[in-house]
């Protein structure tokens, strides 16, 4: 995949007889203002039938100037709309298959088409501070949309592109006086106003505000709907592999899934939830064979530092089979998400997150129906501590962590009916969760060090050490995990339910 860049910009609204005002006296003292070329820019904007991308803040084109580009939305901050850019290779007459696979998330199989040219007469003025850096690209951009069968239309724009080191504070004044002269603030890009004149578009997910008195159903669906824009949105960045940010939170987004389904599992219509949480199962599988390698790569780094009594080759020498490894790896889950498994997964997530099927019940107050959900998962682990002993194996109090986890995930799925009380019992399981969380690394790093050394032989010793060092890092999680459990075992802090 191409790299991604990240585009900063501050769009405003115009209409066609907007004077922009004098540049040089708009920037204030200490900017020097340079005029640049006009340019005439024809991009066709491809999309679904119901503009899928659109609605998910994203855009597929191929422009005159520079090719084929997907934009993902990042978010907005500071009235600055932010967007990964990602650009490709390609002629005008097929989208590159790279491109499609990258918005597949929010396409889903729907076929893409051209949905509308918009052609741009662009009137750009670069800004640049007193010592020549530039600070940001101003643009009045005239355009022309024609869909087809529809009359064409036109509408004006001013962009204020920042440059990569520009803060939103150091255009202010800028944006001020823009304003002030009839300019008004949109997070709107071109496209989205060009589908939305003649054929109005909404976010494709919401996540719906549950309000202060939800029913159980309101609160279910904000959950799920939550945790699957939380999956949707990473997966451009896990096909990217920007870093391991994006595979951690897709993996989070499925388990949390999992965990809520089972959570509301006696409110909901149980014709559905098996087979789905079955699917999830298999889907946080493949995200978490990369995962675990995103995890032991930095761990073994900073454990060998922390005690240097390995030979720096040989610590490379584990680092690289582990790399490989992950590259592989990689293959595997890429693969799994081009595959119509995933696809047909990621639609069914999107139609429960609208419409989940619940029993009649659910529509009663959720303040009287979720609290005791979270009895059992909280019971579970209890039994689970309850039966730790002086022979109790590091695998026994690595299942407690589990425990706790799908203990703190339903308290959060609650809280938006339990409130703070809910919040408090689920950062006790945080802490829980945290205590352990040495001794997961030992556990699981431990077992991925075996195999490496029964894969390669070349790396069975330097394998074994670092094996050592993990178990000797984690040996202080039984002294800690009874105090910690003291304390997130509290009467008090389970008295909301």
């Amino acid at each position: 995949m191409p790299a991604e860049v990240l585009e900063r910009e501050i769009k405003l609204y115009i209409d066609a007889e907007y004077e922009l005002p004098d540049v040089d006296r708009l920037t204030g003292g200490g900017v020097s203002v340079r005029e640049l070329p006009t340019r005439d820019l024809t991009a066709v904007y491809y999309d679904t039938a119901d503009h899928r991308l659109a609605r998910w803040g994203c855009s597929l084109r191929f422009r005159s100037d520079d090719g084929w580009t997907v934009k993902l939305a990042s978010g907005v901050d500071q009235g600055v709309l932010a967007r990964a850019e990602i650009n490709f290779a390609g002629t005008d007459d097929a989208v590159p298959t790279d491109a499609v696979a990258l918005v597949s998330g929010f396409t889903r199989g729907s076929p893409l088409a051209p949905a509308a040219t918009v052609v741009t007469t662009r009137h750009p003025v670069e800004l640049a501070d007193g010592d020549g850096r530039e600070l940001a690209e101003l643009v009045d951009d005239h355009v022309v949309v024609s869909r087809p069968g529809e009359d064409e239309w036109r509408f004006r724009m001013l962009e204020v592109e920042l440059a990569e080191t520009t803060a939103p504070g150091d255009v202010d004044r800028l944006i001020g006086e823009l304003v002030n002269a009839g300019a008004t603030p949109t997070t709107h890009s071109k496209i989205e106003i060009a589908l939305g004149k003649a054929h109005p578009t909404g976010d494709e997910l919401p996540v719906p505000d549950v309000g202060s008195t939800p029913t159980a159903r309101e609160v279910i669906v904000a959950a799920i709907t939550g945790a699957t824009r939380q999956l949707v949105t990473n997966l451009p960045d896990v096909r990217l592999d920007t870093g391991p940010e994006a595979v951690h939170q897709a993996r989070v987004a499925v388990r949390r899934l999992r965990s809520d389904l089972g959570t509301f599992r006696p409110l909901l219509d149980d014709s559905w939830v098996p087979e789905l949480r079955d699917e999830l199962r298999w889907l946080g599988g493949v995200l978490g064979e990369v995962r675990d390698l995103d995890v032991l790569i930095p761990t073994l780094e900073d454990v060998a530092a922390a005690h240097p009594v390995m030979e720096p080759t040989d610590l490379q020498a584990v680092v690289d089979h582990f790399h490989r490894a992950r590259a592989e790896r990689r293959r595997r889950m890429l693969a799994a998400l081009d595959s119509d498994r995933a696809t047909v997964l990621v639609d069914r997530l999107i139609a429960v997150s609208r419409n989940p099927r619940t029993a009649p019940q659910a529509d009663d107050p959720a303040d009287e129906l979720l609290p005791g959900l979270a009895r059992k998962p909280w019971r579970r682990l209890r039994r689970a501590v309850d039966s730790l002993s002086a022979s109790s194996t590091d695998q026994d109090l690595h299942r407690i962590r589990i425990h706790a986890k799908r203990a703190r995930y339903a308290a959060e799925a609650v809280a938006p009916a339990s409130g703070k009380p809910a919040r408090r019992f689920a950062k006790a399981m945080t802490d829980i969760q945290d205590c352990l969380g040495e001794l997961n690394d030992a556990i699981v790093i431990g077992g991925h060090l075996r195999e490496a050394a029964r894969a390669d032989p070349t790396v069975a010793f330097p394998a074994g050490q670092l094996a050592s060092l993990l178990g000797v890092r984690a040996e202080h999680t039984r002294k800690d995990f009874r105090r910690v459990w003291r304390r997130a075992s509290r009467k008090q802090l389970r008295g909301w339910w």
